[in-house]
């Protein structure tokens, strides 16, 4: 399956957004953001949005229980949570951030 081109934009919205905040927050004192291990910014964005066709995968599975729009609810989210994930240096369980996104959208 391949990954709808708005996931993968909203992924790196996401991911953009956290990292923007991160950088904001370091500005004033709080943790240095280091990049340096993502080869930078677009290295950590691809690692984010190369997992938006999983995204889709699961999402469609629950397609007919969803209420929301799923680009804002949840791959927006997705990508600033594996974003900071990754800067934070802790594993990625994929479908496990994926399956309670689209859980809590359900509702």
């Amino acid at each position: 399956m391949n990954a709808d081109p708005l996931t993968i934009a909203y992924i790196a919205i996401g991911a953009r957004d956290m990292l923007r905040e991160a950088r904001k927050e370091q500005r004033h004192g709080g943790p240095y953001v280091d990049l340096s291990s993502f080869n930078g910014e677009l290295g950590l964005i691809d690692m984010c949005v190369k997992h938006a066709a999983r995204l889709d995968e699961l999402a469609a599975q629950n397609a007919e229980q969803f209420t929301g729009v799923f680009v804002y609810d949840v791959a927006e989210v997705f990508g600033a949570a594996v974003a900071q994930r990754l800067l934070n240096g802790l594993d990625l369980p994929i479908d496990d951030l994926a399956k309670d996104l689209i859980e809590e959208v359900c509702k």
